[in-house]
């Protein structure tokens, strides 16, 4: 009696070793497989992290962008003001514009920098340029003449009040023509021009004047 207990509690011992041996295989075969599957809780945050860099990315850009547009739109309106109070001030500088609220009650007006020039100051400040080179002289007599009325001077005892001075290019030779008055000028350079062509034996090609009507009849 006493063997057959001691082989029934062998059994039983048995079985609990071999159940607590298929539950130790079962535990390690499931961390086994934890540890390859993915964490999705890990994936889940980097996500939510990358999301998060977007939306300040985004933020950002719509802060600088608003930024710009606003200092564009400030500068619009410093240059339109500015060209309101240049043209009520007559087209005054920049120096007059810059100093008015120290003469006025009116508020501080900012002089851009990158304001552009008026078409009024454009053209009443443009002035004619001189060239300060002599034009070469003729190589022939009557080649080029030089002529100019001036008057009225005092009346001389022949009853002149004009005169008109012509100079070759060529030959620097000087005549004054006098005249009554610039009718009759005209009429001497008239007589002058035949007979000076008929010296000569040449024509005169070319008469530089100031836009004289009078002496387009030398032409």
């Amino acid at each position: 009696m006493e063997d057959n207990a001691f082989s029934a509690t062998e059994a039983v011992q048995d079985d609990q070793n071999q159940l607590l041996q298929s539950y130790e295989t079962a535990l390690q075969t499931q961390e086994v497989t934890r540890s390859h599957e993915p964490d999705e809780c890990s994936h889940l945050d980097v996500d939510r992290a990358f999301v998060h860099d977007e939306e300040s990315d985004s933020d950002s850009e719509n802060a600088s962008a608003s930024a710009s547009t606003n200092a564009s739109e400030f500068k619009r309106a410093d240059v339109e003001r500015y060209q309101l109070w240049h043209e009520r001030c007559v087209y005054a500088g920049p120096e007059v514009i810059r100093n008015l609220h120290k003469r006025t009650t009116l508020k501080k007006v900012k002089v851009p920098n990158d304001r552009d020039t008026c078409v009024t100051c454009k053209l009443s400040k443009m002035r004619k340029k001189m060239s300060k080179e002599l034009s070469p002289w003729k190589e022939t007599i009557l080649a080029l003449v030089y002529a100019d009325i001036g008057g009225p001077f005092h009346t001389s005892l022949q009853g002149n009040q004009y005169m008109a001075k012509l100079v070759d290019s060529a030959s620097r030779l000087v005549w004054v023509i006098p005249g009554k008055d610039r009718k009759d000028v005209v009429r001497n350079l008239r007589n002058w021009k035949k007979s000076v062509e008929k010296q000569s034996g040449l024509q005169v090609m070319g008469v530089r004047i100031d836009n004289a009507t009078e002496l387009k009849a030398l032409l």
